[in-house]
């Protein structure tokens, strides 16, 4: 459908041009900034996510449980539903 009308648009003006909108610039810039926000907040949101697992590990070395003990005890606490803020032997993976 596209290369019909494409072709069509060629045919009467002569002009790739006449198929292109000027006033789509702003919805160009609009979608990168959306995209760039996107980035930056992944990045920011991955960010947390290592800090949290920085800490919990903190707390876990300085509780003496071992990482095996860790491991079992997150999956106790996971498969009676508690969420991933209320655990704390759980850890995000990268």
């Amino acid at each position: 459908m596209l290369h019909v009308i494409v072709s069509q648009c060629l045919i009467v003006t002569g002009d790739w041009w006449a198929l292109t909108d000027t006033t789509a610039v702003p919805g160009t810039i609009g979608a990168g900034v959306a995209l760039g926000l996107e980035f930056l907040l992944i990045v920011v949101w991955r960010g947390y996510y290592m800090w949290q697992n920085r800490r919990r590990d903190k707390k876990a070395l300085e509780s003496g449980i071992t990482k095996e003990e860790q491991e079992r005890l997150g999956r106790e606490l996971g498969e009676i539903d508690t969420t991933d803020m209320a655990n704390p032997h759980f850890r995000y993976t990268m």
